[in-house]
């Protein structure tokens, strides 16, 4: 028996019992942990409700997936068997895992070492010129992986809803980098290089004055730069129907500019031979 058919089967029995009794199966538990909390509080110290809230956390876990929906049964209702747990719909943590997934497997395998040096590496810098807890950064982003990962190779998130319009964050970012492309080349470079300025000339006075790391605010513009263009480049970032931005102005060379021919029509051109 799995761990949701378990899940299933109690919740069935505590639905089963008179309504009476709801309130004396949920508070008389936590009432008996309250009171062995609260010896072994005199006795030794030991903090005092934590065994309650554990208890409460556990009524929590047992309750929560079966009130919402997320216990699905199993070909035979009337039997605890062949339950599983389905989450609800997470399309960008679906989507992503799916995009993961349809990577060649060279590059499928250096994906999160890579996000784990990034972060490592940023961790590293703040925990040498500013006191940063060490490894914080690299377990927060080890937990993130795992947070978008584990769901899907468990199986315990519903896929997307087919939808016919691109998201509002997707299209602007694809929007955002077709502007981009459409400017000329030696704007299109100043363009970057005017963006990072911008965040260099306010981070100088931030870190004088408010104590901001220095250059954080440029490493963090230089992410979000990497974040907007990157799943375009790579091609993980489908065309809307519809464009939010207006497309960017274009410079037109004269060597462009086809040749404007005037041919008269055919019986103004009769006409004139005709008096020739």
């Amino acid at each position: 028996m799995t761990y949701a058919d378990r899940l299933n089967r109690w919740n069935r029995w505590y639905d089963s019992t008179p309504e009476d009794w709801h309130a004396h199966i949920a508070l008389w538990p936590l009432a008996f942990l309250g009171f062995i909390n609260m010896q072994l509080s005199i006795a030794s110290g030991f903090p005092f409700g934590v065994l309650v809230a554990l208890g409460l956390l556990v009524i929590a876990g047992i309750r929560l997936p079966y009130t919402r929906g997320w216990i699905k049964p199993g070909p035979d209702p009337s039997r605890d068997e062949g339950a599983h747990i389905v989450f609800g719909r997470a399309d960008w943590i679906y989507d992503l895992n799916q995009r993961y997934e349809a990577m060649p497997e060279d590059r499928r395998f250096f994906v999160i070492p890579a996000i784990l040096i990034v972060a490592g590496a940023l961790n590293l810098w703040l925990t040498f010129a500013h006191g940063w807890v060490f490894g914080g950064l690299f377990l927060l982003a080890l937990l993130a992986v795992i947070g978008v990962r584990a769901p899907f190779v468990w199986g315990v998130i519903a896929p997307p809803e087919k939808v016919t319009e691109s998201p509002l964050a997707r299209a602007w970012v694809h929007d955002v980098n077709r502007w981009f492309d459409e400017m000329p080349r030696e704007r299109r470079f100043w363009t970057t290089v005017g963006v990072l300025g911008v965040v260099c000339i306010i981070n100088l006075p931030l870190s004088g004055s408010v104590g901001i790391p220095l250059a954080l605010l440029f490493a963090l513009e230089l992410l979000a730069l990497i974040l907007i263009r990157a799943p375009y480049i790579s091609g993980m970032v489908e065309s809307p129907s519809r464009r939010l931005m207006p497309a960017a102005p274009r410079r037109i060379a004269a060597e462009t500019v086809p040749p404007l021919v005037i041919s008269a029509s055919a019986p103004v051109a009769e006409a004139h031979a005709a008096e020739a």
